[in-house]
């Protein structure tokens, strides 16, 4: 009976990881799409410059969002449907949108102020067409955080169809704009911007019909206050996040040159089919865990150890289907990048080790505890901060990508031996571990210079096809299990 029930829960998820990754698809999909047309119009510096301009406005979406995103987000399920319980919604809502917003355009108006300033700090030997990124990056952050903010409302109360039209729309104009911008009119890294900006306002626009229900003229100190003390750690959780993800792209601007970024930029592109899976599902996790540990805390400690190695498993294949065959996909996507291939597998270990974080972190979301998501994920930037200023200037983007699989790594370990402590869940540690082993030296052979393509593809055909098996062999993958997963 519990094990029925436990694979109808998780059956739910997997269905909610599906319809919210195919709903943010399209923003994802046009970064892979435009990344053969974009590295045939841009030359290493000017896709370096994209590169900085996109970790930018990264960073300071992060900063604005002071944490109220995810703090909005378990405040909303404090609350219940009924009568009172709407109101109460609607004042977390209201507060939470109001303070991003206001933070949002005053961080924008500055960058807009001392526009020559950042552009020193952000680009090598800045020009006027510099300086205007830094005014395109301003202008997308409170577009973003709008858009943002309204998916993440509609995901909350479960609008699967309007969190779909949002992000497919506006991913199909920056899909369209783009390009257009860049090849008929000539305008070079910033029609790229200009783009998603376009993105951003049509996917705004639409999400701010849809959260109008929600929104009131309203605003609780109290409600800020609670959600501050929840969500405020998760600021410099994002910030160390961030130096992993980030902030090597300017060590390697200054430490090894814009060549090597702009092949680093590349390297990370392939790796994007891994961030898409896993925004579909943590777009899904958050409020499926959260409402289930509400209803029935056994099952949702059933479901959460279950799915960790489920999810494993997923980017598993995945990191080992793209590791063997980044050389082809680069040579076809973009061909003048001769080196982008040797980073890629350091960065799916590290993106992999990242999307098994926010299943191990749940335990301290639920317990209120995320001051030590502070702690460990600025331990791990730390270490990568660190490696990345012994391993850049000698081996460049390589080294980058082994300190961010490292930094990553470090996180993941602590996150999982510091919930365990908190929260203990019955996660499957030998199978997670058994992935891994396989993973690893399969993903390996990507790197080996092959006598000629048809060898290459022979050799990686055959290793693809016997990874998924070795996972049924030694049990990772129960037959018996997956079929009654299929059957229902």
């Amino acid at each position: 009976m519990m094990v029925g029930r436990m694979r109808k829960h998780i059956l739910r998820l997997g269905h909610d990881s599906l319809i919210y990754g195919l709903g943010s698809v399209g923003r994802r999909l046009a970064g892979i799409i435009t990344l053969p047309l974009y590295a045939r119009a841009f030359g290493p510096k000017e896709f370096a410059n994209l590169e900085l301009a996109v970790a930018t406005y990264s960073l300071l979406g992060g900063v604005v969002d002071l944490g109220l995103t995810s703090a909005f987000v378990r405040s909303f399920f404090d609350y219940g449907k009924d009568r009172e319980g709407i109101r109460g919604r609607r004042l977390v809502v209201s507060t939470s949108f109001s303070v991003i917003f206001g933070s949002s355009f005053f961080l924008a108006t500055a960058l807009v102020v001392f526009r020559d300033f950042a552009a020193r700090v952000i680009f090598v030997h800045p020009g006027e067409a510099e300086i205007q990124l830094v005014v395109l990056v301003a202008a997308m952050i409170p577009l973003g955080e709008a858009a943002i903010l309204t998916a993440q409302l509609m995901r909350v109360c479960n609008e699967r169809r309007s969190f779909v039209i949002s992000t497919v729309v506006g991913s199909v104009i920056t899909l369209a704009v783009g390009p257009v911008l860049v090849f008929g009119l000539h305008t070079g890294v910033q029609g790229v911007l200009v783009g998603q900006l376009a993105g951003f306002i049509a996917s705004a626009a639409y999400g701010a019909v849809i959260a109008r229900r929600w929104l009131r003229l309203r605003f609780s100190r109290t409600r800020l206050a609670e959600m501050l003390r929840y969500g405020l750690p998760f600021l410099p959780t994002a910030a160390a996040f961030w130096a992993l993800a980030l902030l090597d792209r300017f060590m390697i601007a200054r430490l090894s040159g814009l060549g090597q970024l702009g092949e680093y930029a590349v390297a990370n592109r392939v790796t994007a089919p891994i961030p898409l899976i896993l925004f579909g599902f943590a777009t899904a996790y958050s409020p499926f865990i959260l409402q289930l540990w509400k209803e029935n805390r056994e099952m949702e400690l059933a479901v959460r150890g279950r799915t960790l190695t489920y999810v494993t498993v997923v980017i598993a294949c995945v990191a080992v289907a793209l590791s063997l065959f980044a050389r082809e996909i680069i040579a076809v996507v973009a061909p003048s990048y001769h080196t982008a291939y040797k980073a890629v597998g350091l960065l799916l270990l590290g993106i992999g080790s990242y999307g098994l974080c926010s299943v191990i972190a749940a335990g301290m979301s639920i317990t209120r505890k995320t001051y030590w998501n502070m702690l460990f994920s600025g331990i791990g930037a730390g270490v990568n901060l660190g490696l990345n200023f012994l391993l850049i200037p000698a081996y460049g983007m390589i080294g980058a990508a082994a300190a961010t699989a490292v930094g990553y790594g470090v996180i993941t370990l602590l996150y999982y031996a510091n919930a365990q402590r908190i929260y203990r869940t019955p996660y499957e540690p030998s199978k997670i571990l058994a992935t891994v082993a396989l993973a690893i030296p399969a993903g390996a052979l990507g790197l080996v210079a092959y006598p000629n393509i048809a060898v290459a593809l022979l050799v990686k055909g055959a290793v693809l096809l016997a990874f998924p098996a070795a996972l049924v062999a030694v049990g990772i993958i129960p037959l018996q299990r997956l079929r009654a997963a299929v059957t229902g």
